[in-house]
């Protein structure tokens, strides 16, 4: 007699493509970071920010979809969402400081930092579908 998984079948099959797109997600949030920090680009920040919100959107919907119930869920996304504003109001007040004093962005390595990321981030989206939802 053949004894049944604890863990559903689509978590088996799809578990190393979600590891690998929230890994993956953090390292391009990481990155993002970096380079706009070091390029003193606000835009990289904001795309950064958006990383952050696929991974914890990863991280819910699929990775804690059966390990945490509904209620844990969506207190985790209030929480994550939460932050998100805290960040945007972050960004939009550096905007209104950088308005009367704007300082020299090195756009070259910025933009090369965002193609980097562009790339990474279409790798995760044709990652991404081709787990069930």
């Amino acid at each position: 007699m053949k004894l049944k998984s604890a863990v559903p079948s689509f978590l088996d099959k799809d578990q190393p493509v979600l590891l690998f797109s929230t890994l993956l997600s953090l390292i391009l949030l990481s990155l993002e970071l970096l380079f706009s920090h070091m390029t003193n680009s606000l835009l990289l920040f904001s795309i950064g920010l958006i990383q952050l919100s696929l991974g914890a959107f990863i991280l819910i919907h699929f990775l804690l979809k059966n390990h945490y119930s509904e209620k844990k869920r969506l207190v985790t996304a209030l929480i994550i969402g939460f932050v998100l504003i805290l960040l945007t109001g972050y960004i939009f007040i550096e905007v209104i400081g950088r308005l009367s004093t704007p300082p020299p962005i090195d756009s070259g390595n910025a933009l090369i930092a965002a193609v980097f990321c562009v790339i990474f981030n279409l790798v995760l989206f044709k990652t991404l579908t081709k787990t069930e939802f």
